[in-house]
Parts: structure tokens; sequence; C-alpha cells
């Protein structure tokens, strides 16, 4: 059975408290562009670049399970520096930072194995 679609939202707020404002109008994740604010059901959370991009790689397919590599080929396919020296270090990393930041989005992170899944609670 396959999950409900997760709806990642990228919008303009000029302000975290007009964010969480728009953020209690949808249960979408909103994605503020241009500041490292992230923000879902009123919660606004300051996040830096790896961490918001491996979310959106995550919730992007909700219910798909995807291993240290494939978070490294979406997170890092278009740097043109082709990532850090150690991608997959700081995508387990970046991993553990979302799953301290997750429980205040509704964001739940799951391992299954070597692989990870990501689902909106």
């Amino acid at each position: 059975m396959r999950k409900p679609a997760c709806t990642i939202r990228i919008v303009t707020a000029f302000s975290p408290g007009r964010l969480a404002q728009k953020s209690t109008e949808t249960a979408d994740l909103l994605v503020a562009s241009g500041s490292p604010w992230v923000a879902r059901h009123g919660v606004v959370a300051i996040v830096t670049p790896n961490v918001r991009d491996l979310a959106i790689a995550l919730l992007a397919r909700p219910g798909a399970r995807l291993t240290v590599h494939d978070l490294v080929e979406r997170v890092y396919a278009f740097d043109e520096d082709g990532g850090p020296l150690d991608a997959p270090a700081a995508i387990r990393r970046t991993i553990y930072d979302l799953r301290s930041l997750g429980p205040a989005l509704g964001i739940r992170l799951q391992a299954i194995g070597y692989q990870y899944e990501a689902m909106l609670a």
C-alpha cells in the first residue's frame, strides 16, 4: 500500500512569524527560499542547507527507503565541487541532526537496516 504523498512547498517568507502563520494554514512542510527556515504546524526551525536538502530528499518520496549512497546522490548531485571529501559521513551526521529536529516538525525518521525512511506524522 502506497503512503500518502507529502507536499513540500518552497515559499517566500519575510519573517519567521509570517512563516509560522502560513504553516498553520496547511499540513505541508514549508521551506523558506533564501533563508534557513523550515516550518510545519506553526513551528519554525532554523536549519542548515544540508538538513533542509536531506529532509526534502527523504520526504519527496514518502515510504521510500534510501541508503546513505542514495542520499549522497540526491543531496550533492548539483554541487559543483562534488560535495565534502567524506560525503557518506556528512550524510550520517546530517541524519543525526534531522533526527533531533524532526519531532518538533512532525518528521519521523526511521532506520531499517542500512536504509532510511522518513514520513510526516
